[in-house]
């Protein structure tokens, strides 16, 4: 009896140091993660226990994302020169060729391809119709990775034209998420050279359509953040309630495929950000051309996608390590689990040994 307590004791002791450190892990992990995001809506409902001086330890609210730095929605009425400029995400990408084919058809559109290097990156394609000739004529950049931007375009025809890219897009995102993640700017006409001065684009008179295409793709590439930005989101909240049930000690409400699960899809969300577009590097196309650079550097500057992209993938990290968490706890359950059926059929196999023993000798 006496080394069987013992051993209990040792064991029960052990048991106890393992919680400890589990515990601290699980408390450094969750503050990681949801130290500077959005508020817990259960946080509420919760029975938060007292410290040492009586108060309810307090859950530090989930900050919400650094706002993008978006325009007014509307143009300035008291300036008659200004004119908008819009970007939506709507795809995970267009087909080019056949969109090209299609708005030609259309007959309303005259498609037009860039210089050869961005042939498969970007299509061009300006309104053959004008209502007034002193009016400027509605423009459209549509990008390869499902962004399209409009230059002077009504809004019921950037509507139409979303619509109709439904038909040639891969993946199609959800009307909800490609209005809310859209970007609008505002440009006038200047002798001046083209620049971009706080929120407002200066286009020369004599503008160049390459011009234009650099201030396209840098707005193109924030909303495109932008849809990542809401993806992320939605895996933040499917994934609260793992830190929740942490927190108050409750069995995880995980499966380990589920886990797996959550796991490539927050490693597909990474590769979208950081190997899929051009968000940590400048495109090869602005390489020899100096002054486009600057231009987009100066919007991608006033969109903050830098800023943006290194906070998404600081939330990314901390959802893997949240997730990384959880798969080593299931493990180690499912460890513990198959080590206790050894034992349970050593202790079977001694039994039956035991029963021929008694046989034999009694």
């Amino acid at each position: 009896m006496w080394p069987r307590s013992l051993a209990n004791l040792t064991g029960s002791l052990w048991l106890k140091r393992g919680h400890l450190i589990a515990s601290q892990i699980v408390d450094t992990a969750c503050t990681r993660a949801f130290s500077s995001t959005t508020t817990l809506p259960l946080a509420a409902n919760l029975r938060l226990p007292l410290t040492e001086a009586g108060s309810p330890l307090r859950y530090r609210p989930r900050l919400a994302p650094p706002a993008k730095k978006r325009p007014p929605k509307g143009l300035d009425p008291t300036q008659d020169n200004l004119a908008a400029v819009v970007g939506y995400s709507t795809a995970g990408s267009y087909d080019l060729l056949t969109l090209a084919d299609r708005l030609e058809r259309q007959g309303v559109y005259e498609t037009h391809y860039l210089v050869d290097e961005l042939t498969a990156v970007c299509l061009y394609a300006t309104a053959k119709y004008k209502v007034d000739p002193q009016v400027r004529p509605q423009e459209f950049f549509f990008y390869e990775h499902g962004s399209v931007v409009f230059w002077n375009t009504p809004e019921l025809e950037r509507e139409s034209v979303i619509q109709f890219l439904r038909r040639v897009s891969m993946d199609p995102l959800e009307s909800a998420v490609i209005f809310e993640e859209s970007e609008m700017m505002q440009y006038a006409l200047t002798a001046e050279p083209t620049r971009l001065q706080r929120d407002l684009i200066h286009l020369n008179e004599r503008d160049s359509v390459y011009d234009k295409y650099a201030f396209s793709d840098a707005i193109a590439a924030s909303v495109k953040l932008g849809t990542l930005e809401s993806a992320l989101d939605r895996i933040i909240d499917s994934i609260e309630h793992v830190s929740v049930d942490l927190k108050r000690g409750q069995k995880i409400s995980m499966s380990r495929r589920e886990v797996l699960q959550k796991t490539g899809e927050i490693f597909a969300l990474k590769h979208a950000v950081n190997l899929a577009g051009d968000l940590l590097d400048t495109p090869d196309f602005y390489w020899d051309r100096e002054n486009l650079e600057t231009l987009y550097h100066a919007t991608c500057a006033h969109l903050a996608l830098s800023k943006r992209t290194r906070i998404v993938n600081e939330k990314l990290t901390h959802c893997y390590e949240l997730m990384d968490l959880i798969t080593n706890h299931l493990n180690d359950a499912h460890h513990t689990r198959l080590e206790w059926f050894i034992i349970i059929l050593i202790m079977i196999e001694v039994g039956f040994e035991l029963l021929h023993f008694v046989e034999r000798f009694i």
